[in-house]
């Protein structure tokens, strides 16, 4: 339509025409095909008023490609139960890439949101029904078929540890996380095992004053009492009445409570910190490309290493504080 002058000049002129006309080019990203969908039903009302009204400054070629390009009434509730299906979608896209670390537990909630969201409901039209059917199927072959129980198993531990997706799991996703967690609390057990007991050692440590401390360097015995680790089964009942009425993020959440549910730290520690997807990954490849591009050749591999690590370092500086227990 850009092409014919007297075409593009009515749409800049239209009431509630875009100034510049209708965007021709555009960047091929994700969701690319959602917003071209939701920019062209956005003018649904001028392009109905270009395909009526009477252009006399055209030919009869121009009219011939006009009338092949006509969007008739079906095509447009097309278009519309399109949008609405792959609207949820956009969403997901966002919240799992860009520059969000998004962990599993993160996916987990995004992938049940998703599937409630693609369940049939009344008032539904017959190609936003027929849409929201093959999407679902499509959902449940890869996660529910091709996923395997692993990785579904530790998609739903990261749901059940992180205090904001935790909230939003059914009560049989509840049940089934604990039924397999003590098999993760089990394989973590060896590392707390190695001295005394973690949490007994640790809740010491926290209790002593200077002055038992300067006893226990000389010799002299304290009346410190080591208090008594909370076993497994009883660490993680604990757990799931405190992470009910928990209000923060994960991070406060095991900074505060990591000494007290050891076992499921760990768990945390090494389940919470694995990647939904492959997008942080490949976006530091790809600054990485740009940093090492033709005009710095002799960069070096050690200089390379030290730009990126400086880019990222306020994520550093959190890990640390992580760490360090100082975020509270």
């Amino acid at each position: 339509m850009r092409n014919v002058s007297s075409i593009d000049q009515y749409v800049r002129n239209h009431e509630r025409g875009p100034c510049n006309g209708f965007v021709i080019d555009i960047r091929t990203r994700w969701s690319s095909t959602f917003h071209m969908l939701k920019r062209l039903i956005y003018h649904q009302e001028i392009m109905k008023s270009v395909f009526i009204h009477k252009f006399s400054s055209m030919n009869g070629e121009q009219r011939s490609s006009l009338a092949k390009v006509y969007i008739d009434h079906e095509n447009w509730d097309l278009m519309q139960a399109l949008q609405d299906v792959l609207e949820p979608l956009e969403f997901a896209t966002r919240s799992l890439s860009g520059k969000h670390y998004a962990t599993l537990a993160l996916a987990y909630t995004t992938i049940n949101i998703l599937r409630f969201g693609l369940k049939p409901k009344e008032g539904d039209s017959r190609y936003l029904a027929l849409l929201k059917k093959s999407f679902l199927f499509q959902l449940e072959l890869y996660f529910d078929i091709k996923m395997t129980k692993t990785q579904k198993d530790l998609m739903l531990v990261a749901s059940y540890l992180d205090p904001e997706s935790h909230k939003n799991l059914s009560r049989e996703d509840k049940q089934a996380a604990k039924a397999i967690l003590p098999n993760f609390m089990k394989k973590e057990a060896q590392s707390i095992a190695g001295s005394s007991t973690y949490a007994s050692s640790t809740a010491t440590k926290s209790n002593q004053t200077l002055t038992d401390k300067l006893k226990t360097v000389v010799g002299m015995s304290t009346n410190v009492k080591p208090s008594r680790s909370l076993s497994a089964e009883d660490e993680l009942i604990l757990f799931t009445q405190v992470i009910q009425s928990f209000k923060g993020d994960f991070s406060s959440f095991w900074i505060q409570y990591r000494e007290r549910f050891s076992r499921l730290y760990k768990v945390a520690q090494r389940v919470n910190i694995i990647p939904a997807t492959s997008v942080p990954s490949e976006s530091i490849f790809s600054i990485a490309g740009y940093v090492a591009r033709k005009q710095r050749t002799s960069l070096s591999s050690t200089s390379l290493r030290h730009l990126m690590v400086l880019k990222e370092s306020h994520r550093i500086d959190a890990l640390r504080q992580i760490s360090r227990g100082d975020m509270c």
